[in-house]
């Protein structure tokens, strides 16, 4: 996979349903903007408050909304690159070991769960096997 991430201009991941989809990281550490379908944790990871935006969301199954993220990209290179250097930074400041363990450490210790902006349950769905 990371050959091809390498050789991609972006990272592209429209998806109906994801938790927290590690290629997204993966395309974020080699300084690529994402452009990613609004489910899951996706918005926050790649849109944190207060901080530089490392790409776009667009809603699930909505083609003329990614085609109008993935021509805003190509229309403003300086945005770009501007979304993959903040992509870069921040897997390397906040998803790096060292700081995953401490929020997990710090979960642990206080059993203070963070709201989420989004209700994961909404799209679930029964298991029948």
């Amino acid at each position: 996979m990371y050959a091809y991430i390498q050789q991609s201009d972006v990272l592209l991941l429209p998806s109906y349903h994801e938790a927290f989809p590690y290629v997204v990281l993966e395309g974020m550490a080699l300084g690529k903007p994402v452009v990613v379908s609004n489910v899951g944790a996706m918005p926050e990871m790649i849109n944190a408050a207060g901080e530089q935006p490392c790409g776009l969301c667009v809603p699930p199954r909505d083609a003329g909304a990614l085609r109008s993220a993935l021509q805003q990209l190509i229309d403003a290179p300086e945005t770009w690159t501007a979304m993959g250097r903040a992509g870069r930074y921040r897997v390397e400041h906040l998803y790096d070991i060292p700081s995953v363990l401490y929020q997990i450490k710090a979960l642990w210790q206080t059993g203070h769960v963070p709201s989420f902006t989004q209700d994961f349950t909404q799209d679930a769905q029964p298991v029948t096997s």
